[in-house]
């Protein structure tokens, strides 16, 4: 199975290291539910060697992502919106997988 298709049906279980896993929990808590992150969720990921600079990289990645499909969500019709939505978080994995964040 292909590594898109392991993201696209779980990422928790795809073949990527835990160091990915913590990146893709951190990227979907700031795209599902920005208000709730906690020192605890930076904690997670300082804990496991990612330094301020990595964090702060992830942080603005998945917005910069999430603000643009945001912005195309509002431009069309509402057929493409979970298309999009899921396209989203599906191109900041694949995204950070590729680039590999060298400062972690």
């Amino acid at each position: 199975m292909s590594l898109k298709t392991q993201l696209v049906n779980n990422y928790k279980t795809a073949d990527i290291t835990e160091k990915d896993i913590l990146i893709l929990n951190y990227a979907e808590k700031i795209t599902t539910q920005p208000a709730s992150i906690t020192k605890d969720d930076i904690a997670k990921l300082t804990d496991n060697d990612f330094s301020q600079e990595a964090i702060h990289d992830i942080a603005q990645v998945v917005s910069y992502f999430n603000y643009v499909n945001r912005m195309a969500d509002s431009l069309r019709s509402e057929e493409h919106t979970s298309e999009l939505q899921s396209h989203s978080f599906i191109s900041y994995a694949v995204f950070c997988l590729k680039k590999k964040i060298t400062h972690l």
